[in-house]
């Protein structure tokens, strides 16, 4: 499974295509790694997302960003509302765009295509401050800083 897993991420095949089972799993997969959680509470403002998500075995889609594991953030307007909730202190930012990770330091990693290609990023030191610990198969997905 892991190695599924992983060819999904270095893959050419793209999200955009909306292969949802092949979504689901990825993203199930790299949660779980961040969570340790079998059901994760996830926090998504994307329509699309929501859609798949809401039909997924290991995801629970909360309504309220404060009661999320996971928030998943699509857009620079997202993560501008989330300014005025309190979050748990556990709550993990996730986004699928890499400029949203460079400009906002909550967030932990990302998810996102570039020139066609699958791109995989986590940043160290944010890790370290949620004491997320990935497997070691991981390890040439996290860099120091940006």
């Amino acid at each position: 499974m892991k190695k599924i897993l992983i060819f999904l991420l270095i893959s050419t095949w793209q999200l955009s295509a909306w292969d949802k089972e092949s979504t689901v799993k990825l993203y199930h997969h790299l949660f779980y790694e961040m969570t340790k959680h079998e059901t994760i509470k996830l926090y998504t403002e994307n329509k699309e997302y929501a859609t798949i998500f809401n039909q997924a075995e290991h995801f629970l889609l909360v309504d309220k960003a404060e009661d999320a594991d996971i928030i998943l953030i699509t857009s620079t307007h997202e993560i501008e509302r989330l300014k005025d909730k309190t979050l748990a202190k556990h709550t993990i930012l996730f986004t699928t765009r890499y400029r949203l990770l460079k400009s906002y330091d909550d967030i932990v990693g990302a998810f996102y295509w570039r020139k066609g290609r699958s791109q995989l990023l986590f940043i160290k030191e944010r890790l370290e401050s949620h004491d997320i610990k990935l497997p070691q198969n991981y390890s040439k997905f996290i860099i120091g800083q940006l």
